[in-house]
């Protein structure tokens, strides 16, 4: 509780996945988000019952965090790394930095249609359209970041306790 006021109470001017998840102005986010909220009060009876493993069925949640995730990457740069030693082909020599943006990667039409816009439903089921893989917030690999598990149970249960507790409706349906 202490973690969810703190967040609510910090002015930031990096706006982040929750701030854009509030903020959106998407006809469809809003409905699902009046769906979730009418969903959780049925569910939970008590906001002090929302906890890690009361948030788990709540299965809209995760393709929600992914999009806000791959929107708003917690990272504003590109980890380096260091080519091997031998090299791993003929352009990078041992020794060189390599990085991906993770930003870029998750904006970049190659890898999402219309990556633009703010889609959970890109997450739910079969995917044939989207390279998923292309959105990494944890970074990949050996050097990804140890609390991913940790950042996702915690992403799960604040954004249901928001959901919970505040009603979030467009103030203009006509703005994005």
């Amino acid at each position: 509780m202490d973690l969810l006021q703190s967040r609510l109470a910090t002015l930031s001017d990096r706006e982040d996945f929750l701030t854009k998840m509030i903020k959106a102005r998407e006809r469809g986010i809003h409905l699902r988000l009046s769906d979730c909220r009418s969903l959780f009060r049925f569910y939970f009876t008590r906001y002090e019952d929302i906890d890690a493993a009361t948030a788990v069925p709540l299965k809209y949640l995760k393709p929600v965090a992914q999009e806000a995730m791959r929107v708003y990457p917690p990272l504003p740069f590109a980890l380096p790394h260091v080519v091997p030693q031998g090299g791993c082909s003929h352009f990078l020599m041992s020794g060189t930095v390599v990085s991906t943006s993770t930003f870029a990667a998750s904006m970049s039409t190659a890898n999402f249609s219309e990556p633009w816009e703010f889609k959970p439903e890109r997450w739910i089921g079969e995917n044939l359209t989207n390279d998923l893989d292309a959105s990494q917030p944890f970074s990949y690999g050996t050097r990804s970041c140890m609390g991913r598990s940790l950042g996702w149970m915690e992403l799960h249960t604040i954004m249901a306790k928001i959901i919970y507790r505040n009603d979030m409706e467009p103030v203009d349906d006509n703005v994005d």
